[in-house]
């Protein structure tokens, strides 16, 4: 009895902050509807940029990624391309040798032994003397004119940091599919944060101001994930991230669900390592909306979310089974057994918050597809909607085992 009154108010406390929160992300859209696609004129005199690949194996790719800066529209004696090889045992350093022979502006630096992406970012940062610096993952390319589109906002000192629209290259497998709706919907709610001045995080690829990151002292090379870090080091030294939804990124994505496993749990670990790292942010006003709002409600959500559906997978199991038991015991009698089938009952209300909640997700997809410049078949609707909230518990239980054990992470 406990258990059920227990249940009831995880239940209906996570159906208020579900519904409250949708709404809330409405209520903002419209309110800024005609801001999201305005972008800041870039200045008159061009700053200077250095942009850092950090590359591990990537000979097949790699060379897509520097074409696509080479292609920039943007002056080319202003951009500086460093490639930072981390002890490849392809021909990537090969293949940045010979574009750096062929280019002025193309670098390439090399470690003797691998030691992953932020001390890569760091050996590159030393090297770097230009106003703005950014990275690029090795998988990725921009569109022609994501740095013209960028530099702009970096003309307030206030802001330290600038991301761009990032998009899957491809979605052919069932986990691209997921991840494409994922990063539509992840686009324009990162520009939704900007408007409360509570983006913080720089995925994919991002500009800063360099100066800003000196100061900062660089990447955390023991972080899971650096660019959440940098994120939350900026705002924590009251820096602006902001979003341009017309720079655009297209970057791979794991194109199993093995490797996408492996991609969540070192995702969500960073998350959790970094919220403690900067715990003191978390209900602090002087943080404002990302501090009181924001960064709480993250959790809040996610920790009525998981025991509600694990409770509710279990009132199912249990459900299923007594239907098992019923059916075994009279023999499986077939007309019995379409007769329960077709039966219907529902909890009125369930049933509305449900439609209500559905309608609202298809609704914000429509919203985030016009304005990421995106397209997405029906039919996905459908595979992701259901199943989506299912992987990403089970995503999230996996974290904190691994959490609970401290397990060592190999990436």
């Amino acid at each position: 009895m406990a258990g059920i009154v227990v249940f009831d108010i995880l239940y209906y406390a996570l159906i208020y902050f579900t519904v409250f929160m949708s709404v809330f992300w409405f209520v903002i859209f419209f309110e800024n509807k005609g801001k999201v696609m305005k972008i800041p004129k870039p200045p008159r005199i061009l700053p200077s940029i250095s942009l850092l690949i950090p590359a591990y194996n990537e000979e097949k790719r790699i060379a897509k990624t520097i074409d696509s800066i080479l292609g920039q529209n943007y002056p080319k004696e202003k951009l500086e391309i460093i490639v930072i090889d981390d002890a490849s045992t392809d021909r990537t350093a090969d293949v940045a040798r010979e574009y750096a022979k062929k280019y002025p502006n193309v670098r390439l630096l090399r470690h003797r032994k691998n030691r992953k992406k932020a001390f890569a970012l760091n050996t590159g940062l030393r090297h770097v003397n230009t106003d703005l610096i950014g990275f690029l993952d090795s998988d990725s390319v921009l569109e022609k004119n994501s740095l013209r589109n960028m530099v702009g906002y970096l003309s307030d000192p206030k802001t330290g940091g600038v991301i761009a629209n990032i998009q899957p290259k491809i979605s052919v497998t069932f986990s691209q599919k997921i991840q494409k709706i994922e990063y539509v919907i992840s686009a324009l709610l990162r520009k939704l944060l900007t408007f409360l001045n509570s983006l913080y995080m720089t995925p994919a690829f991002a500009l800063y101001r360099t100066s800003v990151i000196k100061k900062l002292g660089g990447w955390d090379e023991k972080n899971l994930a650096e660019d959440l870090e940098m994120g939350l080091r900026l705002r924590d030294n009251n820096y602006r991230i902001e979003t341009c939804m017309k720079a655009m990124v297209k970057t791979s994505t794991p194109s199993s669900f093995r490797k996408l496993w492996r991609q969540r749990i070192r995702w969500y670990r960073g998350l959790l390592h970094n919220s403690r790292k900067y715990a003191h942010m978390f209900f602090n006003s002087k943080f404002e909306d990302l501090g009181v709002f924001v960064l709480p409600m993250h959790y809040i959500i996610l920790f009525l979310t998981i025991p509600v559906f694990l409770y509710g997978f279990y009132v199912i199991g249990i459900g299923l089974f007594h239907e098992f038991f019923n059916l075994y015991l009279i023999g499986f009698d077939f007309q019995y057994a379409l007769a329960r089938i077709f039966r219907f009952s529902s909890n009125p209300f369930n049933l509305s918050i449900l439609l209500v909640t559905l309608s609202g997700l298809i609704v914000f997809i429509k919203l985030s597809m016009g304005h990421a410049s995106e397209r997405i078949k029906k039919l996905d609707y459908l595979i992701y909607i259901p199943l989506y909230p299912i992987i990403n518990i089970a995503f999230w239980l996996s974290t904190f085992y691994y959490e609970i054990r401290r397990s060592e992470f190999k990436w």
